[in-house]
């Protein structure tokens, strides 16, 4: 039996993230459909956006099947510097706003 490696908080939340992200984007993809024709983009929230966040946001913000519309973060100032860099039209310091 292969010892299992331990991941980092980081690592894991980059690989859920991109794994979330496919998830929700590749439907759409294996049916063929078009960025041009499809009717409606996922919009997305983000809650965290730390170090972390540089890894996913690019990707996310580039995706014609995704919009982001929102960015949370407990300290308010990354939320408003991530919102500015990609174009995020609502922030938030807490998840109750």
């Amino acid at each position: 039996m292969k010892k299992q490696e331990k991941l980092t908080r980081k690592e894991f939340i980059q690989t859920t993230g991109l794994l979330t992200a496919g998830a929700m984007i590749s439907p759409a993809v294996l049916k063929g459909i078009q960025p041009g024709n499809l009717q409606k983009k996922i919009r997305v929230g983000v809650i965290g956006c730390g170090s972390v966040s540089n890894s996913y946001l690019p990707n996310l913000s580039a995706c014609p099947f995704a919009e982001i519309v929102s960015a949370c973060d407990i300290r308010y100032e990354r939320a408003l510097a991530q919102a500015e860099r990609f174009s995020i039209p609502h922030t938030y310091p807490t998840l109750t706003g």
